[in-house]
């Protein structure tokens, strides 16, 4: 996964792989974190198996393991979605977000 548009180089990208709507933004099945060290960011997950998948992600900035939102819980910290999918008033939906995985490939997702 190439992540692009971090906010700064400062704490760390987490990002988390779902395999069904239903563990959608709760359980993922794999996740991993990166340093953002560079504008453009390189995460990899291993070993998976070709089906549908969804990712989620976010910078967080001050390293403290949450996503931070503000007093009407827009987030601060940028954030995205694999398709760059975008929700309104809310996450996008599994279905906005899945991929195919066939083979190794690459997808890019640009933070907002």
């Amino acid at each position: 996964v190439q992540i692009q548009n971090p906010s700064s180089t400062q704490g760390k990208v987490l990002l988390a792989l779902y395999d069904t709507e239903t563990n959608f933004l709760g359980k993922p099945v794999d996740s991993t974190m990166i340093d953002a060290k560079d504008d453009k960011l390189l995460a990899v997950f291993k070993a998976l198996k070709p089906g549908q998948y969804a990712i989620s992600v976010f910078h967080d900035e001050n390293n403290n393991g949450k996503m931070d939102r503000n007093p009407f819980g827009m987030p601060t910290e940028r954030y995205g979605f694999s398709n760059n999918a975008q929700g309104n008033f809310g996450p996008p939906s599994y279905k906005q977000t899945v991929f195919e995985l066939k083979d190794d490939q690459t997808i890019t997702i640009t933070l907002r």
